[in-house]
């Protein structure tokens, strides 16, 4: 869960607006570093689901009302000593209230495969997953179940913050 005003981190290279292709050879390169950011305006609720490749973000507005799923094609995540990892696969999903959908990044998707940020077999589990996010979209299952639409956060809970060494990676040993 994350709402207005929590702290997260984020790639400090990436601006709002910027070429999306640059970022991409950037990640690729190893050429950014991770930050902190303040997120802004509605509230996110998240489904990380166990060994599927992506996850769902019910994406609300700041009134409240769910706008949006935000299906983010990604490698399972696994947890580590100091949380959950990830990586995004650059191609994403978004289903609209009525149930219309989108691709989003198709473009980007395309290069990022070209530049070895998606590899043959990741592509093989993504294509597999979309598959499987349509399948839980039509049958209203797991974070498309309507009992979401109504769902709402405690406001008593507080504000979460990350701690001080959120972008410290520890050593593996």
């Amino acid at each position: 869960m994350c709402w207005s005003g929590a702290e997260l981190t984020a790639n400090t290279n990436w601006r709002s607006g910027d070429d999306s292709q640059r970022r991409l050879a950037e990640k690729a390169s190893g050429d950014w570093s991770l930050g902190t950011s303040v997120f802004r305006d509605g509230s996110i609720l998240g489904f990380q689901l166990a060994d599927v490749w992506f996850s769902v973000l019910l994406l609300f507005q700041p009134s409240g009302e769910l706008a949006i799923w935000y299906v983010n094609f990604e490698q399972p995540y696994r947890r580590t000593p100091i949380g959950i990892d990830t990586c995004d696969h650059i191609i994403d999903l978004v289903f609209d209230l009525d149930g219309t959908h989108e691709w989003k990044d198709v473009d980007d998707y395309a290069y990022g495969r070209r530049l070895g940020l998606v590899t043959d077999a990741q592509h093989t589990e993504i294509e597999r997953a979309k598959d499987q996010a349509f399948a839980m979209f039509e049958k209203r299952t797991g974070p498309f179940d309507e009992k979401w639409l109504s769902w709402r956060r405690d406001p008593a809970w507080p504000l979460p913050v990350l701690p001080d060494n959120a972008t410290t990676v520890p050593a593996v040993s």
